[in-house]
């Protein structure tokens, strides 16, 4: 599980209303995070379409740590292209629900069981929607329409290093480029047609690339509950 900072934090989009700088607060934030992760490769096999890229000869190249922005860094431990790119709104759960979450952090427990993924699915509307119910659109990025998706969705991100053309010539990047957005297609209707059956809350797919992500301003590469 990866750490995150409070400056981290501030550079969300949507801002989150509640931010606190304290060392609990981050690390549950961290930890909810990685188990929604885990929970989504599970559910929907994001392993399989993440080890699809990472396999390709189209030289899909991960984006650096460094690189990341905070949504993309916290799934990073368990994925390399695909990331769960909602904000964590930690003040909604129940005493009850952030004693749960808070007794599997302090015993390093990250295993999706029959109790936390029950857990996981009877908090993830309100944790992750901007607006539990409301289906009003709202931006998960720059001014435009790619980026909006209802305010009670579970956004999966989705990015690589799309202009790395190391050993390529130009010609050549284009070339394969092309490729890759053909191979892209395919793999986000197969990945969709997932998804479409989730009767939790809505699911949409977002590509972003490094000009619609707000990197992180805190790169700390270290990892908790390990």
């Amino acid at each position: 599980m990866k750490k995150i900072s409070y400056n981290d934090l501030k550079t969300t989009f949507p801002k989150i209303d509640t931010i606190v700088n304290n060392e609990l607060y981050l690390n549950l934030y961290s930890f909810y995070h990685d188990l929604i992760t885990k929970y989504l490769i599970k559910k929907f096999e994001l392993d399989s379409f993440d080890n699809h890229f990472s396999e390709s000869n189209l030289n899909y190249k991960k984006v650096p740590d460094d690189q990341m922005d905070i949504y993309q860094y916290l799934s990073s431990s368990n994925l390399k292209y695909f990331y769960l790119r909602n904000n964590i709104h930690m003040e909604r759960l129940t005493q009850e629900e952030l004693n749960f979450f808070m007794n599997k952090l302090d015993n390093n427990d990250e295993l999706i069981d029959e109790a936390t993924e029950k857990m996981i699915e009877s908090t993830i509307n309100k944790v992750l929607s901007e607006k539990e119910g409301d289906s009003i659109l709202t931006n998960y990025g720059p001014e435009s329409s790619q980026f909006y998706a209802p305010r009670n969705s579970l956004i999966i991100g989705f990015r690589y290093d799309e202009y790395n053309g190391e050993g390529m010539t130009d010609d050549e990047w284009d070339s394969n480029h092309e490729k890759q957005i053909q191979d892209k297609f395919h793999q986000k209707i197969l990945l969709e047609n997932l998804v479409v059956n989730y009767e939790i809350m809505p699911v949409s797919i977002i590509e972003y690339d490094i000009y619609s992500v707000k990197q992180r301003q805190n790169d700390i590469n270290m990892k908790v509950g390990m």
